[in-house]
């Protein structure tokens, strides 16, 4: 759990540095491509945490993908 927090964490500062760089001043983007990054990467961990094989050689539930992709 640790590692997985110290890695979030990094990837949401890259993020945050990455909005502020792009755009400068339009709080509105700002506020929505975080909103969106936040939900996508979300929804990315549902995926991976879902099973403990690697998630790359275990298929989602029907429900679950639908949930995800919607």
């Amino acid at each position: 759990m640790m590692i997985f927090g110290l890695t979030s964490s990094v990837f949401d500062y890259l993020e945050f540095g990455t909005l502020l760089l792009l755009l400068p001043g339009m709080i509105e983007q700002f506020m929505t491509g975080w909103f969106i990054e936040s939900v996508i990467s979300a929804s990315m961990i549902v995926m991976v945490i879902r099973s403990r094989k690697p998630f790359f050689k275990s298929r989602p539930g029907k429900y679950l993908l639908i949930a995800t992709g919607s």
